[in-house]
């Protein structure tokens, strides 16, 4: 298994292609990769840069995959591309983008060093068509004058420029492949958003770690999907209201279930009062009486099957209307 995988969405990209793929061949040190291009095109130049890059590329490092398949965005692209590769810790990068030198040591070595930390990202930097750095605050939606982001704040969906708590730039963000299984991968009914969408449900899983160095960088031009700002703020914002509506009704299900309970078994409700007499249990292995802790007003009675010992015949009935209730509480929450 290689230490990196990274998928690389293409379109038509074949003028940046060979930068990409040059950011990542190039890496010293020890660290290997799958690289995996992932073409949505019909006719792709993307071979012929991919087989430039092999000529050069260390093969005892790297790997490099490639396949071509309509798809109906990057999202889709990228999910595909990453049930392909086989590492340790996983990104992706546009094929308009490149990584800088020293990114896959300064990853590898945090992570061997602290095995816990399952999701790291670098600082934000952009560039211009050209390659010449830009501003990475203002304009750029980067609004961060402090460092670090809050796990519960990312969970919550507060990790817009607009809410003033910090963009994650998805180029240079790496992660760990079993937190990537936890969450499933992206969503791809979002056609801009999923990256923001994929950083909230990480974030129920891992804590981000950002190291004070770029890992990557983003270019900038006006060709690329990304640059309708607007469309991706939109679909931002629905992926946010989904977490509040989730998040509520979270807790309105717990709440029905706590006053459920709580009514059906008081101690002077007359579901106690049944519930409390004795049960016939099968406890193969054991046929004395016994308690559970907690519950020393229950007497257990070992026995073959399940069936309420007398006085009485419905003692699980209460149980059964609970569960009844409860579902239809929740249904209609």
């Amino acid at each position: 298994m290689k230490d990196f995988g990274i998928v690389i969405p293409y379109l038509n990209s074949g003028k940046y292609l060979s930068t990409a793929l040059m950011s990542i061949v190039n890496q010293e040190g020890e660290s290997t990769a799958h690289v995996h291009i992932q073409d949505g095109g019909k006719e792709s130049l993307a071979q012929t840069i991919i087989d430039k890059a092999i000529q050069i590329a260390d093969s005892s490092r790297f790997t490099f995959s490639y396949a071509r398949a309509p798809d109906k965005n990057a999202a889709e692209a990228i999910n595909r591309g990453m049930d392909l590769i086989e590492a340790e810790t996983l990104t992706w990068i546009g094929a308009d983008d490149f990584f800088f030198p020293g990114a896959f040591e300064a990853v590898m070595s945090l992570r061997q060093k602290h095995p816990h930390i399952q999701w790291v990202t670098g600082l934000p930097h952009l560039v211009s068509p050209s390659g010449v750095g830009l501003p990475s605050y203002g304009s750029a939606g980067f609004y961060r004058h402090t460092h670090g982001f809050s796990q519960e704040g990312l969970r919550r969906g507060l990790h817009a420029g607009e809410l003033n708590h910090g963009w994650i730039q998805q180029e240079g963000t790496f992660w760990s492949r079993s937190v990537w299984e936890q969450v499933g991968g992206l969503n791809d009914e979002l056609r801009l958003a999923f990256d923001f969408d994929l950083w909230s449900r990480m974030a129920e899983h891992a804590t981000l770690v950002e190291v004070m160095m770029p890992f990557a960088a983003f270019r900038k031009h006006p060709a690329q999907a990304s640059s309708d700002m607007s469309g991706y703020l939109d679909e931002a914002r629905i992926v946010a209201r989904e977490i509040g509506k989730r998040e509520e009704m979270a807790t309105t299900q717990h709440r029905i279930i706590e006053e459920t309970w709580t009514a059906y078994f008081s101690k002077d409700s007359l579901q106690w009062n049944l519930i409390r007499k004795s049960f016939v249990l099968w406890i193969p292995w054991s046929r004395k009486p016994f308690s559970l802790p907690g519950l020393s007003n229950l007497r257990f009675t070992a026995a073959r099957g399940l069936r309420a010992a007398t006085p009485g015949r419905l003692y699980l009935r209460p149980l059964l209307m609970l569960a009844g209730r409860v579902r239809r509480l929740l249904n209609k929450s």
